[in-house]
């Protein structure tokens, strides 16, 4: 690098322009720079684009999409919030907004368009959410599910994969960019990890998304824990099971993706109801675990006798009926080991159509979440939180236009429980925005319900801000 007097003469006259951190150049021929601004700046997200999973074919399937950019800090200017097809090629969206706070409500076809992004462009960028729902009624398997639309990553985790006779498992993967992705597949069975052949290596075009059926890697299984790593470049991941009317429960859901492997996981809170639930946990390691479980209910924490020091091999995934444990309510768990593990929570409705969903761990509120309300869906969220002195969560409804209706309802959580939100909503409301105002480590999910069938989402904090490094000189060679 050249010296700091040769690098002063060089820029004398030029207008330097820096996104972070000003540097004010003394007049020419000083050598000396005159102030460095060291400290990083927070600043409104400019540009955010999530993916969604894909709009499934077949008779009897509907899906639609629900993108906003919330009211809230950060800027509120010009912008544009758009859903368009995942193509390489130029296509006009498939719908847009200009106005902070309105939502887009657009059906998708499923020969068109099998997929789509969600773009928040300057003023609409902040806190920019989108979620999928899809609605299946076909002879042999019926149900709904609710997806969120998700940024692109390098690491995925999906825990309570069913790639048994009678259900359809498949892998979706997004790439939303202009260059070649590739990942590979890692399986957790019950019977340890499954070396499949083709798992390795798997290439995603740029600007397209693939599909992949994921009993061809791991037959036979009612509970494996797929990871996904990307080798090169980034994907959106999504996966979803439909199990098949009189080989085993009909149903339909987009599993929602856990967290990174860890020693102490919150499994959000299940679905309520009469169904069964199933308690699926994944030893990631190379060693055996004991894990212990704390059920979450409304009057603290308590460790089953079933649930505690439960030993599970390397490599083994370990599933336990909970329904006796929980009473198949609305409850969340807390589980905690010497090494790392995922776990999910898989309720099941009863009824003559047992539909079915799934609550894995989530990343706790760090800022304001949306929650999409669906015409014929009714919700239920539900809250938990270990940290010691608990948290509360403020929720506030806003209509088509943005405009925020009803009054914002205050809900406390008290550490090692859960807590239910029923409502009310008020009527006009499309959507819900849900902050933290107490504590620091609140999980939250929300639970859908009509008469077809049932989902769940975990709650997930928009992308309102980044942080931009301060730019400082480098040092003279």
């Amino acid at each position: 690098m050249k010296p700091a007097a040769h690098l002063t003469a060089v820029l004398t006259g030029v207008a330097v322009l820096t996104s972070v951190g000003a540097v004010a150049l003394t007049s020419a021929g000083s050598s000396s720079l005159a102030r460095v601004d060291r400290t990083p700046s927070v600043v409104p997200a400019s540009n955010v684009r999530l993916s969604c999973p894909e709009t499934p074919g077949g008779p009897g399937a509907r899906t639609d999409v629900f993108a906003v950019a919330p009211p809230g800090a950060g800027a509120a200017g010009p912008g544009s919030l758009a859903v368009a097809a995942l193509t390489s090629g130029s296509r006009s969206p498939v719908a847009t907004s200009d106005q902070v706070g309105a939502p887009i409500t657009t059906p998708l076809r499923a020969g068109a368009q099998p997929a789509v992004t969600v773009s928040g462009s300057d003023g609409l960028a902040p806190g920019t959410f989108a979620a999928q729902r899809t609605v299946r009624s076909g002879a042999r398997t019926t149900g709904v599910a609710v997806a969120d639309c998700v940024a692109p990553a390098d690491s995925w985790w999906f825990t309570g994969v069913d790639t048994n006779v009678g259900a359809t498992a498949r892998l979706v993967l997004s790439n939303p960019t202009p260059a070649v992705a590739v990942v590979d597949l890692v399986f957790y069975g019950p019977k340890g990890l499954v070396h499949a052949v083709g798992a390795r290596g798997i290439p995603v075009g740029p600007n397209s998304r693939k599909a992949v059926d994921l009993a061809r890697f791991a037959p036979g299984l009612d509970a494996v824990t797929l990871e996904v790593r990307s080798t090169r470049g980034r994907v959106a991941a999504a996966v979803d099971v439909a199990r098949l009317e009189g080989a085993t429960p009909g149903g339909y859901e987009w599993l929602a993706p856990s967290q990174a492997p860890s020693g102490d996981v919150l499994v959000n809170a299940g679905d309520s109801g009469a169904g069964d639930q199933r308690l699926v946990v994944t030893n990631t390691t190379g060693r055996q675990l004991l894990v212990s479980a704390d059920v979450l209910d409304a009057g603290g924490p308590f460790t089953p006798k079933g649930l505690s020091q439960v030993r599970i091999k390397p490599g083994h995934t370990f599933v336990k009926d909970v329904s006796a444990i929980t009473g198949s309510a609305a409850t969340a768990l807390h589980l905690t080991s010497g090494g790392s593990f995922t776990a999910a929570l898989i309720s099941e409705s009863s009824g003559p159509k047992v539909e079915f969903s799934a609550s894995s761990d989530s990343p706790p509120l760090v800022d304001p979440a949306v929650v999409p309300l669906f015409d014929g869906l009714r919700v239920t969220l539900a809250f938990a939180t270990v940290e010691a002195g608990g948290g509360a969560v403020e929720i506030r409804a806003y209509d088509d236009q943005g405009t925020e209706v009803g009054r914002a309802g205050r809900v406390p959580i008290k550490s090692g429980t859960t807590r239910l939100w029923p409502g009310p909503i008020p009527p006009r409301a499309a959507y819900l925005v849900v902050s933290v105002s107490d504590g620091a480590a609140v999980q939250g999910t929300a639970v859908y319900h009509s008469p077809q069938g049932q989902s769940a989402i975990p709650l997930l904090s928009g992308v309102w801000t980044v942080t931009r490094p301060a730019v400082r000189p480098g040092s003279p060679d």
